[in-house]
């Protein structure tokens, strides 16, 4: 659309919203707004969100999580400076080889794929893609017919 139908367009929408008249909520929905809002302050403080629980609790839940934060880093960090860490690291680096093995055959073969693709273009592929398409078709047509006229019931002459 062109910018000045959108805006008259705009304008028009404006007025006529503003020309209705203001609607009256249903009798029912104050009531059941307020046995919502009851009910969520009725729960205990350890079932409402954090930031409503008491601010001792909260200052003891902060300090505790940033402990555990900074006391897991510290580890991590010890951890790499232990004496057998090169012997857990070289034992995790044999649990794992023929996973990494798989990676790297995964790893050439798509660069087969990548270099195949590159050297036989992209029409050749989307064609040899439409051709496998079309026979998956035809034997799947082809195999649901034979399949009818083995089950057919035959009519006695």
């Amino acid at each position: 659309m062109k910018p000045d139908r959108e805006n008259q367009l705009e304008h028009q929408v404006d007025q006529l919203l503003k020309r209705l008249p203001e609607m009256d909520a249903p009798r029912t929905l104050t009531l059941r707004v307020m046995a919502a809002i009851h009910a969520r302050t009725a729960l205990p403080w350890y079932r409402q969100s954090w930031q409503t629980w008491p601010v001792p609790l909260q200052a003891v839940t902060l300090i505790v999580l940033v402990g555990s934060f900074g006391g897991f880093f510290y580890a991590a960090w010890e951890l790499t400076r232990a004496a057998g860490y090169s012997a857990v690291q070289q034992e995790i680096g044999e649990m794992f080889s023929g996973a990494s093995a798989i990676w790297n055959v995964i790893a050439v073969l798509l660069s087969a794929v990548r270099l195949v693709v590159e050297r036989l273009g992209t029409g050749f592929i989307v064609g040899c893609i439409a051709a496998a398409a079309l026979a998956y078709a035809l034997f799947i047509g082809l195999g649901t017919v034979y399949v009818r006229l083995a089950f057919a019931q035959r009519q006695k002459i």
